[in-house]
Formats: structure tokens, sequence, C-alpha cells
């Protein structure tokens, strides 16, 4: 079982993506919502959050959510289940990633959550084919 687990978090992957506790949602938002909630006055004169970043956000959470859950349904056993629940969270990476910002400062802010992305796109990708192999009929 040991290794399965290690097959499936392997250490390689961040700390958040390999332990069982769900994070906690962004704040002003619900995942589930399509849309981004409007920007709000930020304390002691801080800007508020663009829209963009928002946007990037939402889909980062979803991204995360969903490969969560395929993780569990994975260390469950139901392979099928984790496949689709990893292609979702595939398919809000490379949204998330799409995201374009206007303001030079929420590029900076949305670069470093991108490498993070751009390595977890890597392991789900890896994740993908193999199961994908492995439920493939034959």
């Amino acid at each position: 079982m040991d290794s399965f687990l290690a097959s499936v978090r392997p250490a390689s992957w961040p700390a958040f993506l390999r332990s069982s506790a769900e994070p906690p949602p962004p704040t002003g938002f619900s995942p589930s919502s399509s849309a981004p909630p409007p920007p709000t006055n930020a304390p002691d004169g801080a800007a508020a959050v663009s829209a963009a970043l928002q946007r990037h956000r939402l889909l980062a959470g979803r991204a995360h959510a969903a490969i969560r859950a395929g993780l569990d349904a994975e260390e469950r056993g139901a392979a099928g289940d984790a496949l689709a629940l990893y292609r979702r969270g595939r398919a809000e990476l490379l949204s998330a990633l799409q995201v374009r910002f206007a303001d030079v400062e929420d590029r900076r802010a949305a670069e470093v959550e991108n490498a993070k992305m751009r390595a977890n796109l890597e392991r789900v990708d890896e994740r993908i084919r193999e199961l994908a192999g492995v439920s493939a009929p034959g």
C-alpha cells in the first residue's frame, strides 16, 4: 500500500497536493461560481484585487480541488473517476495559465502561482498518461 500511495502522491509533488486536508477556499467567492467576485476596497489604501487576478485565483482553486479529488479517487481505487478529475483539473490549470493581466503588478503576482501550476500540469499529465493506459479497454 505504501508504494501505491507513493506513486499516487509522489514526494516531488507540492505539499498541498500530498496532504489530505482541503485547502481553504479563496475568500470572497465560491469555487462553484463561474464569475469572479467584484473587486472590493482593500484596507489601508491598498489597491483592490483586479478581476483578472481574481479569475486567475478562482481557476487555480478549481484546478487544485479537482486534482485533490482525483488523488482521493485514485487512493480509493476508482481509476476512472480519478482520470476524469485529473482531466478537469488539467483544463482548469490551462485556463488559469491563459489569463492575461493588464497590470504589471498583477502579472508578477500571478507568475509565482503560474510556475507552480506548470509543475503541477506536468505531474497531472503524467498521472493522466498512466491512468489512461491502465483504464483503457484491452
